[in-house]
């Protein structure tokens, strides 16, 4: 491994500023092994919270709740966020759960907009076969689908140059989705926007 690899390079150490670069590069591996065990305690506990209580949940609610703790990050981009739950108002779900499906793609369509307009998202519920659908649809950049499809949900997958992208929002969203029995589909578009349809 990479840190197996430096360990080993340390013996052959010849000056002070060869030794500086390789504990540089040891604190390096070492934070993202630390990242990465972070991230997979993560998987495991939504795997073992799945059995935790559900609650029937007005989906406005839980709507406003999580604009209220990101209000500055929705000023600041001057993003619009239209919703209409009247289809499926509520839902039995993990409330924390159905809070963190709002704040990744709320939080995404944000950091991913389109430079030359501001965010618009449109979010609502609608009944097929009879489930419950949630679509959260956006303005965004867009994803290529056709290059990075296959890679969308897996960990610490970006698709654009961003200095906050750790690729984990969408890989954790699919793991509580799919850890409810629910699914998670996109259809996007560069340049045009994306549209997320979750199961729920």
């Amino acid at each position: 491994s990479n840190f197996q690899l430096t360990l080993d390079l340390l013996g052959d150490i010849e000056s002070k500023e060869e030794e500086q670069e390789l504990l540089s590069s040891l604190r390096s591996i070492s934070n993202n092994l630390n990242r990465t065990i972070t991230h997979l305690n993560e998987v495991v506990n939504i795997q073992n919270n799945v059995n935790d209580a559900t609650e029937e949940l007005q989906l406005e609610k839980v709507l406003q709740h999580v604009k209220g703790s990101i209000q500055h990050t929705l000023l600041k981009a001057d993003a619009t966020i239209y919703s209409d739950f009247s289809e499926v108002p509520t839902v039995t779900y993990i409330p924390a759960y159905l809070e963190s499906i709002f704040y990744n793609l709320i939080t995404n369509s944000v950091k991913y907009q389109h430079p030359d307009r501001s965010p618009v998202i449109d979010i609502f519920t609608i009944e097929e076969d009879f489930d419950t659908y949630l679509i959260v649809k956006d303005n965004g950049l867009g994803i290529d689908l056709s290059t990075y499809g296959d890679r969308l949900f897996k960990m610490y997958q970006t698709f654009h140059h961003h200095e906050d992208g750790a690729g984990m929002g969408l890989f954790l969203l699919k793991n509580q989705v799919e850890a409810m029995k629910g699914s998670i589909e996109v259809e996007s578009s560069v340049e045009v926007g994306t549209t997320f349809k979750i199961k729920l």
